[in-house]
């Protein structure tokens, strides 16, 4: 399965906007998961993987991190969509690294 920027960007903005810091992740089986919630259970693990959210102990809670915070703060200023058009599609690490060059670039750093 390739990994979908925009989806995790979708995913980190849903959990964004929920009244709680925490949000659960069932167990998955992935034997009989569908394909939606195999593709929500993978992309997940690549945004833990990448640090933008993380889990809490051995629980099925997990929350944003203070780097997902900043992805999506650089995504609503259309950095990270800037990032994408010069980079293409490379992890969101790396884009979210390039949308922190524009940022600094555009300022004058």
């Amino acid at each position: 399965m390739k990994r979908d920027i925009e989806y995790q960007i979708d995913l980190l903005k849903k959990e964004e906007e929920k009244d709680g810091p925490l949000f659960t992740v069932w167990a998955l089986n992935i034997d009989k998961a569908n394909d939606e919630e195999f593709k929500y259970w993978y992309h997940l693990q690549l945004l833990k993987d990448e640090g933008l959210i993380t889990q809490l102990g051995k629980s099925n809670h997990y929350r944003l991190t203070a780097k997902g915070h900043d992805a999506l703060d650089l995504h609503r200023q259309g950095l990270i969509k800037r990032a994408i058009d010069e980079m293409g599609n490379v992890g969101l690490v790396a884009l979210i690294e390039g949308a922190k060059a524009l940022l600094k670039s555009s300022i004058g750093l």
